[in-house]
């Protein structure tokens, strides 16, 4: 038997001016394709910073480090969520919604 699975709409950080927020979408990439990596962002955000991911490490500017590690979530949709609202307030960033 085949069931439709529902698709819910993922929204990315995009920026409008090049290079701002780019290294935040990496970040929630990683999360989004590596549970391990997820779990680590959730629990320990300074840590998966540090570590950074599959080798590459995670380029962010002070206010997004700081940003990420004032972030208490337990999942990653309540992760994006905090951090959407946090970028709202600033002009430099935009929300797009996409649907995976």
């Amino acid at each position: 038997m085949i069931t439709k699975t529902q698709v819910q709409p993922l929204s990315i950080i995009l920026p409008t001016v090049k290079g701002i927020g780019c290294e935040l979408n990496r970040l929630l990439a990683a999360a989004v394709v590596n549970d391990r990596f997820q779990k680590l962002l959730l629990d320990h955000p300074e840590k998966a910073l540090q570590e950074g991911y599959q080798g590459e490490s995670f380029f962010l500017t002070q206010q997004e480090y700081d940003l990420v590690l004032s972030i208490r979530a337990c999942t990653l949709k309540d992760f994006a969520i905090q951090l959407k609202q946090t970028l709202d307030s600033h002009h430099q960033y935009s929300i797009a919604n996409i649907s995976v």
